[in-house]
């Protein structure tokens, strides 16, 4: 439970860029998906990626890799491959769970719509029962389509008394159109 109060008290509110699109809820599942529980990320953390120059800061913390300084930094030879992600029409939804026990990495559960707003729920993959204590830095790095909707993101979640429940730990509003001129 306590990464779930670390994931929610870091929860953001954010604005996605304007985009054209069908405003479809149920068109936001993921295109592609990385998960594991081998971040160098130790703190949990929530955000939707917009930008390449994100994408590739956030990668760098991810990998563990010296951030850029300039936008002609090329990360070391031996570094991950940044995946590419095509901006004009994506973003990533990001999540990293911070240094916890038993939990190997989130997976991707569904998308459902709710008010015309995208629900999209993960769940957590824990560890063998015969790896118990394993301490991990779960995540997951998911390329979502930009769609003029609402977002928000559930974990499966389990209070100390055994019950099942789904927590909100990050929403995003949708994005306001932009006029031609401006």
């Amino acid at each position: 439970m306590v990464v779930v109060s670390k994931i929610l008290a870091l929860a953001v509110l954010g604005a996605s860029s304007p985009m054209g699109g069908s405003g479809d809820p149920l068109k936001i599942k993921p295109i592609q998906t990385l998960a594991g529980g081998d971040s160098k990320l130790d703190f949990p953390m929530v955000r939707m990626i917009q930008t390449q120059k994100s994408w590739k800061d956030l990668w760098a913390m991810h990998k563990g890799l010296p951030l850029a300084t300039s936008p002609d930094d090329k990360a070391p030879a031996e570094a991950p491959k940044l995946p590419t992600v095509d901006f004009e029409k994506n973003q990533v939804l990001v999540i990293f769970g911070g240094h916890l026990e038993n939990v190997q990495a989130y997976e991707y559960i569904k998308t459902y719509a709710k008010d015309e707003i995208a629900v999209i729920q993960l769940g957590q993959s824990r560890v063998p029962p015969t790896a118990e204590k394993a301490m991990m830095h779960p995540f997951i790095l998911m390329v979502i389509p930009r769609e003029p909707v609402a977002i928000e993101v559930e974990l499966d979640s389990i209070a100390k008394d055994g019950t099942h429940f789904w927590l909100k730990i990050a929403g995003y509003r949708a994005p306001k159109e932009v006029k031609a001129n401006g």
